[in-house]
């Protein structure tokens, strides 16, 4: 058994039990810019599996309304005011948080880190934008609270000693909770993380 006690329950489930894929995510927009909404609603279309959420249905999303999908991510831009809302919300696990930033710069990288969201680059392709929302998805609807933990540390390139130190655990339970992500989210290795 792990050291978070975890292990044999962890290992009777079995690969066969576990989904690499959501059925579906959501993708709720919060751009600065009509524009940018538009081009990136454009970039998401054509893909069954992700549906964006604008308009009304966002704003009951963000103050605490529900909404039918389980996995949603909220994309903002560079144009945008990261609101209170977005943040709680990313708070309290209920979607994760990507950024798209034109020029990051270190003050934009550290706030963006400390509400817990990923910042993706301007000029992203839309393959990659969609591997990274439905990989937000997977890791919202199957990780666990401490292996959502350990999966922001490692996303940050960070040694399961620092992993380890960060999280107040042992680098045992951090590889054993690596293990377990990379099982649940269908990867092979951290580089597929980020």
């Amino acid at each position: 058994m792990a050291e978070d006690g975890r292990q044999g329950s962890a290992s009777l489930k079995g690969p066969a039990q576990v989904s690499s894929e959501p059925s579906s995510a959501a993708v709720l927009l919060a751009c600065g810019s009509e524009v940018v909404a538009k081009g990136l609603e454009l970039a998401l279309a054509g893909d069954e599996r992700i549906r964006v959420i604008k308009g009304r249905q966002a704003q009951a999303f963000l103050s605490g309304g529900s909404v039918s999908e389980r996995c949603v991510a909220v994309i903002i831009d560079a144009c945008a005011t990261v609101r209170p809302a977005h943040v709680a919300a990313g708070a309290a696990g209920r979607f994760a948080l990507l950024a798209i930033v034109a020029q990051p710069t270190p003050l934009t990288l550290s706030l963006l880190d400390a509400i817990g969201a990923e910042a993706l680059e301007l000029g992203i392709s839309p393959d990659e934008l969609r591997a990274k929302i439905l990989l937000a998805a997977r890791a919202k609807s199957s990780l666990t609270t401490r292996e959502l933990d350990v999966y922001r540390e490692l996303r940050r390139c960070r040694t399961d000693a620092e992993v380890a130190s960060e999280l107040d655990m042992g680098v045992a339970t951090v590889r054993s909770h690596a293990r377990s992500i990379f099982r649940k989210l269908g990867v092979s290795s951290r580089a597929e993380l980020g």
